[in-house]
């Protein structure tokens, strides 16, 4: 739960907007890009592109994955979690 502020850079605005529209342009994530807060979020530090938030399936995870390595990122780290990994989580905080 931690808020850090990012530095002002060309490159990373235009890396994370070229992954997003890569990732919600893709037909399998037409529903998550209709959410009022879509699910995916698209870090970028420095060239480094660390994906987070929750999908519904391991292809959906990997093919996020996937769709962000094309615009030469100095590195992807994908920390998507599916759904059934959130709900075994949250079933062990109990």
């Amino acid at each position: 739960d931690r808020i850090d502020v990012l530095p002002v850079s060309q490159f990373d605005d235009e890396l994370r907007l070229r992954i997003a529209r890569s990732i919600y342009g893709n037909a399998n994530f037409w529903n998550y890009g209709i959410m009022p807060n879509p699910p995916i979020h698209i870090v970028v530090e420095h060239g480094r592109v660390t994906l987070t938030g929750v999908v519904q399936s391991e292809v959906d995870r990997a093919l996020a994955r996937s769709l962000a390595t094309q615009f030469g990122a100095l590195s992807v780290t994908n920390a998507l979690k599916t759904d059934a990994e959130m709900r075994d989580a949250l079933e062990k905080s109990e």
